[in-house]
């Protein structure tokens, strides 16, 4: 055989194949490298991402540590303000009880002391219409009467203030330092009780009359359309308004 120099067919092929594998090779080589920076770099990104959570859980552990013992020391103190609360509501109340009861004591004091005044004031015009009647005065609902009695008493419940009797008739007088309308239905129902427990009276004509230093005007005109004798002070006199009297 005879060489050409030349390269035949087949080598070329061979040599082409050759550096088709060597440039496949290189490629491949290559893509690992990249693969395996990939593969580095991933590797470094999971390591500071696990990092990153330690720490995030870290934080969160601390800030629950922290968030706890703020609760406690807010549950702590608002125990011992519940507590304070809790003593000074007790201590207001004893107090509202303690003023209350004094309130109550001065209260008492108080009714006393005007149930007081008004018993003297009830005294003076009781004492001032029976020195008026005494003085005289007993020529009253047309009628003169021989004496006046204070304060009778029969055989059984009941004080008549003033009495002005004669031997036919009495006048019942009731005395107020102030009237008021309650005492016209009070007196309306004396005469029946009168005549049982003070028999002395029983047949006897009997007049009802309200002797008061102070009367309003509708009062009076009721007393008068009761047939009640109005007796009243005016100025220094005593005048006495009958004009409607009725027999008992």
């Amino acid at each position: 055989m005879e060489n050409t120099g030349r390269i035949s067919t087949e080598e070329a092929r061979a040599w082409a194949a050759i550096a088709a594998l060597a440039e496949k090779q290189a490629e491949t080589d290559s893509q690992q490298k990249e693969t395996d920076r990939q593969l580095k770099e991933t590797d470094r990104q999971l390591k500071e991402t696990d990092r990153q959570f330690k720490e995030a859980m870290s934080a969160l552990a601390k800030q629950h540590a922290e968030t706890e013992r703020e609760l406690k020391g807010s549950i702590a103190a608002l125990t011992k303000e519940h507590a304070e609360t809790e003593r000074i509501m007790k201590e207001t109340f004893r107090n509202i009880e303690a003023s209350t009861l004094h309130v109550n004591d001065s209260l008492e004091a108080l009714s006393k002391k005007a149930n007081g005044i008004s018993d003297g004031y009830g005294f003076f015009a009781e004492d001032y219409f029976y020195n008026s009647f005494e003085n005289g005065k007993l020529n009253l609902f047309g009628e003169q009467f021989d004496r006046i009695e204070r304060n009778k008493r029969g055989k059984g419940p009941g004080e008549y203030d003033i009495l002005l009797v004669n031997c036919q008739s009495v006048a019942l007088i009731e005395v107020k330092f102030r009237m008021r309308e309650k005492y016209i239905s009070e007196l309306l129902k004396k005469p029946q009780i009168f005549r049982k427990i003070l028999s002395e009276y029983r047949s006897h004509k009997l007049y009802l009359g309200i002797a008061a230093m102070a009367f309003d005007k509708e009062i009076e005109k009721k007393c008068t359309d009761e047939g009640i004798a109005v007796i009243k002070q005016v100025g220094d006199i005593v005048v006495v308004k009958d004009d409607n009297l009725k027999v008992f």
